[in-house]
């Protein structure tokens, strides 16, 4: 068995791992390894990842879920003196969260990986290849295959031992060596997923499947009965059985005369979905399922529609389902992947979230329009964001909030489309363009100058103005 992460950064916890108190030995796999306490007390083993994934909308939920939070781009940014963030384009690590999180996995997987073991088992352990400081890859583990042990030395500080067993054999990781993500965590080393935290709820739904599967499968539901008042011998039975499945069974045989002998007497039996109340169950499981989950449910239920806005459906989904697991993937990349002197220094990753809050054409467009008007963005970013291309040579203006002035972006002039009037801006606050003016007086035939005047004749005066 290897150990990971005993040198460099915890060297003492090797000594101190076979001393120190175990508080809990947890794992994700409890139908191989229940514990004695379980075994006693006569419980059974726990659903399985492959059980939970068979029912319809769970399977839904997850695909949506992780694919929407494997599609979104991870950014780093620092912080500026003012508070503002500076986003870093350029950066390795960025390409292992987005491109490719090792030799074999792409960043969109990678992170799909993780929301789905974040999901069903609450917890997902990754493992940070590393030369110095230079990170060489992510190689997120199976936590199914994982258990984790959480030790004590003083009573209240934690630590864990992760140990991986699979085909390769068994190996063990120090937890805040490890890019861990979790949920509903309680010691910020184990957590719970909706395996554990909603077994019953989806037990329910795989008993209200298998049931309708097999009320369905073969037509399995008895449509009549034979009754008869006398006695009826086993081997009688078993061959009336069998001559009226051959006579009587399939569609070729409708219409088929019954012919009914020794008192046997025929009744029908009438069963519709609607009275084993099927349709009314399966709505509950979706919207217990929904909840679960915490998505709209007409999300996995197209009958189920609360909201009249894409937008505001897309809203919901981000801020009830989506934003916890993203919080927590960034919080792990900054604990993880981040140096000490970053961290200092304001460094944090974030994700972008902007392509998920999308909305229908008519909403951009005015969203657009609203925000332009506001003087939050410019025209060109207007234009970029109900979707049309923009042209290089098209000057860019941000309008302000005195009147409809426009600034032009690259000269810093005011523009009034209004009147046409151009000014500048400066330290010394807005100055107005001089305009070139001549005061004509037909009797005193004067031009006021602030520079110089030749006469020429009697009438003509020649001038240069130069401006204050």
């Amino acid at each position: 068995m290897g150990f990971f992460g005993l040198t460099g950064k915890s060297p003492k916890r090797s000594k101190k791992a076979g001393n120190d108190a175990m508080l809990t030995n947890t794992t994700y796999n409890p139908t191989v390894n229940m514990t004695l306490s379980s075994i006693i007390q006569g419980e059974t083993a726990g659903l399985t990842e492959d059980e939970v994934l068979s029912i319809p909308a769970v399977e839904a939920a997850m695909e949506l879920i992780t694919s929407s939070i494997g599609q979104l781009d991870i950014k780093l940014y620092s912080r500026r003196e003012n508070g503002d963030l500076n986003e870093i384009i350029e950066d390795p690590r960025l390409t292992l969260l987005n491109r490719e999180a090792n030799e074999n996995l792409a960043g969109y997987d990678f992170k799909r990986k993780i929301a789905r073991d974040v999901l069903l088992y609450g917890a997902s352990k990754s493992y940070i290849k590393r030369k110095g400081n230079k990170i060489d890859g992510i190689y997120p583990l199976d936590t199914k295959d994982l258990t984790i042990q959480t030790y004590s030395h003083d009573g209240y500080s934690k630590y864990g031992i992760v140990t991986l067993n699979n085909q390769s054999g068994s190996f063990d990781f120090y937890d805040d060596l490890l890019f861990s993500v979790l949920r509903d965590s309680d010691d910020g080393i184990t957590g719970r997923g909706v395996i554990k935290n909603n077994e019953k709820t989806l037990r329910l739904a795989l008993n209200h499947q298998n049931y309708e599967t097999n009320l369905m499968d073969n037509g399995v539901m008895p449509t009549s009965v034979l009754e008869t008042d006398s006695k009826v011998s086993n081997d009688t039975v078993s061959k009336l059985r069998q001559d009226w499945h051959s006579l009587y069974s399939g569609a070729k045989s409708v219409g088929k005369t019954l012919i009914l002998e020794q008192g046997l007497k025929f009744k029908s039996i009438t069963m519709d979905p609607n009275s084993l109340d099927l349709t009314n169950g399966k709505k509950s499981v979706l919207a217990d399922i929904a909840r679960m989950f915490n998505i709209p449910e007409s999300m996995i239920n197209s009958a189920a529609n609360k909201y009249d806005s894409n937008e505001a459906n897309n809203l919901y989904f981000m801020q009830y389902c989506l934003s916890p697991i993203l919080v927590s993937i960034e919080s792990a990349a900054n604990n993880t992947l981040l140096l000490e002197n970053e961290k200092d220094k304001g460094f944090e990753f974030k994700f972008d979230t902007s392509s998920l809050i999308k909305s229908t054409s008519k909403e951009r467009v005015e969203t657009a329009i609203n925000e332009f008007n506001a003087g939050i963005i410019t025209n060109v970013e207007a234009r970029r964001l109900t979707g049309n291309s923009v042209r290089d040579d098209v000057p860019e203006h941000l309008s302000l909030t005195t009147g409809s002035v426009l600034l032009d972006i690259k000269t810093k002039e005011l523009i009034n489309p209004n009147t046409g009037e151009t000014m500048t801006t400066g330290e010394a606050g807005v100055k107005e363009e001089p305009k070139e003016s001549v005061d004509t007086n037909t009797d005193e035939k004067e031009v006021v100058n602030n520079d110089t005047a030749q006469e020429n004749g009697d009438s003509n005066v020649t001038h240069s103005a130069t401006p204050e």
